[in-house]
């Protein structure tokens, strides 16, 4: 039977985005060269943006490695976030297709609706097909407002998956598209 017709959302594996970062968590930063230069960068200032709130908020530092020396055993040991896009980052890449995302270097799908590749950012949790018991997430870090960080938990912004539009020169770009998943990971 294939995979996901088996998958559930239960407990420790329910999402949305934020609950990835409740448990340990590996940041893998692109090193390819992006199909969309505007998304891509708007990915990465997204990171830069995370490391930055992570490190003030939590006095500690991301786990980071380049897609390059990431290896499968770091999707069964930790939940995995990918920056980038399927040309700039071959996590993304070897995932496209397995995820409920599809992306080409013109469209970005998720579900029934698409967007414009070179003006959208997506970002998502689902459970990962590389590791049992563990996530990957796109291009997200917590999702919560800055304000919001200096509490135990902080309130997150979106659910399961959210596509951003590219704000140039903002490392917090505006949601088009945002929602959750239903309780068997699909897209209602």
């Amino acid at each position: 039977m294939p995979r996901d017709k088996e998958l559930r959302k239960r407990h420790g594996l329910q999402g949305p985005i934020d609950d990835a970062f409740l448990d340990s968590f590996l940041v893998v930063r692109p090193t390819g060269m992006p199909w969309n230069k505007a998304a891509n960068d708007q990915a990465l200032r997204m990171l830069l943006r995370f490391d930055r709130q992570y490190t003030l908020a939590y006095r500690g530092h991301i786990r980071i490695k380049d897609d390059k020396d990431v290896t499968a055993a770091d999707f069964a040991k930790h939940n995995v976030v990918l920056f980038g896009d399927p040309g700039s980052n071959r996590w993304i890449a070897r995932l496209n297709g397995r995820l409920p995302l599809r992306r080409s270097k013109e469209t970005v799908t998720l579900g029934s609706r698409s967007f414009p590749a070179a003006e959208t950012v997506p970002a998502l949790i689902y459970p990962s097909p590389l590791g049992p018991d563990r996530y990957v997430v796109i291009n997200s870090g917590l999702t919560a407002a800055w304000a919001d960080w200096a509490g135990d938990f902080p309130t997150p912004r979106y659910g399961d998956f959210v596509m951003f539009k590219v704000k140039e020169s903002s490392d917090d770009p505006d949601a088009a598209h945002a929602g959750l998943f239903d309780e068997s990971w699909k897209v209602q």
